[in-house]
C-alpha cells in the first residue's frame, strides 16, 4: 500500500493511481491495462496493451452509463451490452441485449435476493452463463449448457468483474472479492463506517453499489422500520428511549439506543443524494460505537410506497 492506504502491489500486478484515488494502470507480465474516467467519476474506458509494443490495444471497452448504473458497454470488435434493470431494484439486472452489426439478442437474468446474478439463459431457456458466487462475491466456477463463453461480468451489486485484473470494479472504489474488501479506502470516510475497507458486515443483506457507504432496500415502511432496528441493534424495547417526533402528526421519528445507535425516519434531502440513499424515503440508522466516530456501523434503508412521518428539516422544532 501507498501512504494514501491504495493497494500498490497484489500478487504480481502492479497498481497506479492518480491524485484524485482512482486506478489509472495496472502492469502484470508484459501486459499493461489502463483506466479512463469521466468528470463525475465514473469509469469510461478500459484498454489492455503488450508492453513495449507500442500503443495498439489488444482489447478496449468502452462504458456509457445512466447516472451512476452501468447501461452499456461496447467491447472492440465485439459488439455492445446493454442492460436492463429491476424497475424496483435498480442494481438488479433483469436482461441484457446484445449487437454486433444488424444481429440482437435477448438473455435473462436470475439473481438472489441481493441481486447478484446466479445464472443467465437465452430466451429458449439454454443455460449460458451460470455462477458458483461465494459469500463476498467470489465466483468460483463458470458453467454452461451451450458449450460457449458467455461474458458476464457483473456480480455483487454495482460490480463489474474486470478479467485481466481479477479485481470488482465498484464505481467509486475496486474490490478483492477473495477476500471481501476494498483495495483502497472509502472517499466518504468515517461516514461509511469505522473500517475503512470493509464491504458490508453481511453480504446477504447490505449491498454498497457505489463503493461508498452500505445500503439497503425494502418493499416498504414497516419492513424498512424492522430491519433498522435491527441493523441498530436496538431489539429490546426497555433500552429505547423516544427522542424526536414529526410536529405535523406528533408521531415519535428518531429513537436512540445505548451507547449511541439510533434509528430515524427521514424523508428525501434537499441534496437528493443517490450515494446515501437521500433521493428517497428512508430509515436511517447507526449502531453502537464510539461517539464522533459514526458508531460502530451506519446506514440507510430506502423504501417504496408512501411517506412515513418524518423528521424534520429544521433543526431543534422537532424534539421530544
Amino acid at each position: 500500500y501507498n501512504e494514501w492506504g491504495e493497494l500498490t502491489t497484489r500478487r504480481d500486478q502492479q497498481l497506479e493511481w492518480n491524485a484524485q484515488g482512482q486506478l489509472t494502470r495496472v502492469i502484470s507480465g508484459n501486459t499493461e491495462t489502463h483506466y479512463g474516467y469521466d468528470a463525475l467519476g465514473r469509469r469510461i474506458r478500459k484498454a489492455t496493451y503488450g508492453r513495449h509494443t507500442g500503443h495498439t490495444a489488444r482489447s478496449r471497452t468502452d462504458f456509457v452509463w445512466e447516472g451512476f448504473r452501468l447501461l452499456q458497454e461496447n467491447v472492440q470488435q465485439q459488439g455492445w451490452r446493454t442492460y436492463l434493470y429491476d424497475a424496483e431494484q435498480p442494481y438488479t439486472p433483469v436482461a441484457s441485449v446484445t449487437g454486433k452489426g444488424e444481429s440482437r439478442q435477448v438473455w435473462y437474468y436470475h439473481t438472489d435476493v441481493t441481486g447478484t446474478p446466479q445464472e443467465v439463459t437465452a430466451a429458449d431457456g439454454t443455460l449460458v452463463w451460470a455462477g458458483y458466487i461465494r459469500g463476498f462475491g467470489e465466483n468460483a466456477a463458470d458453467i454452461s449448457n451451450s458449450g460457449a463463453y458467455f461474458h458476464q461480468p457483473l456480480r455483487l451489486p454495482g460490480q463489474y468483474f474486470d478479467d485481466e485484473t481479477g479485481l470488482h470494479y465498484n464505481l467509486f472504489r475496486y474490490y478483492a472479492p477473495e477476500c471481501g474488501r476494498f483495495v483502497s479506502q472509502d472517499p466518504i470516510g468515517l461516514k461509511g463506517g469505522l473500517n475503512l475497507y470493509a464491504y458490508a458486515p453481511n453480504p446477504i443483506r447490505w449491498i454498497d453499489p457505489l463503493g461508498l457507504a452500505i445500503l439497503e432496500h425494502q418493499s416498504n415502511f414497516d419492513a424498512a422500520r424492522r430491519t433498522g432496528f435491527e441493523n441498530a441493534g436496538m431489539t429490546n424495547p426497555e433500552d429505547v428511549t423516544f427522542s424526536k417526533v414529526d410536529p405535523k402528526t406528533g408521531t415519535v421519528v428518531e429513537f436512540k439506543g445505548p451507547n449511541g445507535a439510533k434509528v430515524a425516519y427521514d424523508a428525501p434531502h434537499a441534496d437528493m443524494d443517490v450515494t446515501a440513499g437521500h433521493d428517497k424515503p428512508h430509515v436511517g440508522w447507526q449502531s453502537a460505537g464510539k461517539r464522533g466516530s459514526g458508531g460502530a456501523n451506519r446506514g440507510n434503508i430506502t423504501y417504496d410506497g408512501p411517506q412515513h412521518p418524518h423528521r424534520s428539516d429544521s433543526k431543534g422544532d422537532d424534539k421530544c
